[in-house]
């Protein structure tokens, strides 16, 4: 497997997944009405949340135009539930594993997919992003951003 196509580790066998203590996230604090561009994080530091503006608004979004939805390690969010109650088009998932949004699939990092009409790209966690020995990561991030946000003008 290519570094290009490298896939994120599972830390759950599927019959563990029904026996992880589940904590879903409440979404009452967080603005996701008509938000094209959702982002999965962990919870962020300062110098993650300027990485993700700056990410964000090189690819042309605003905040007004996407919201960020950040997880602790024992949270989770239903994915499904998401695409029910609201209307988004791009998902960005940093540094979270699949399990947390209850998807049972297996992304390759930095590779854009499309689920349920949302088109997905996982990626590293942004402290990890920002990390000066990532910077093969951080390159693959770009041109995948690109590729999904610049080239639709």
């Amino acid at each position: 497997m290519s570094s290009e196509q490298t896939a994120l580790p599972w830390l759950f066998a599927p019959k563990q997944l029904f026996f992880w203590q589940e904590k879903q996230l409440n979404f009452e604090n967080i603005d996701f009405q008509d938000k094209p561009l959702w982002v999965f994080t962990p919870k962020m530091e300062p110098q993650d949340q300027e990485l993700l503006e700056n990410i964000l608004k090189a690819v042309s979004y605003t905040k007004a135009q996407y919201c960020v939805i950040e997880l602790t390690q024992e949270e989770q969010v239903n994915f499904a539930e998401c695409c029910k109650n609201a209307t988004f088009q791009y998902a960005l998932v940093f540094g979270l594993l699949p399990a947390q949004l209850l998807l049972n699939i297996n992304p390759n990092l930095h590779q854009i997919f499309s689920l349920n009409n949302i088109q997905f790209l996982w990626s590293l966690d942004l402290t990890s992003i920002n990390d000066s020995q990532n910077r093969s990561h951080k390159k693959m991030l770009w041109q995948q951003l690109q590729q999904l946000f610049l080239s639709k003008g």
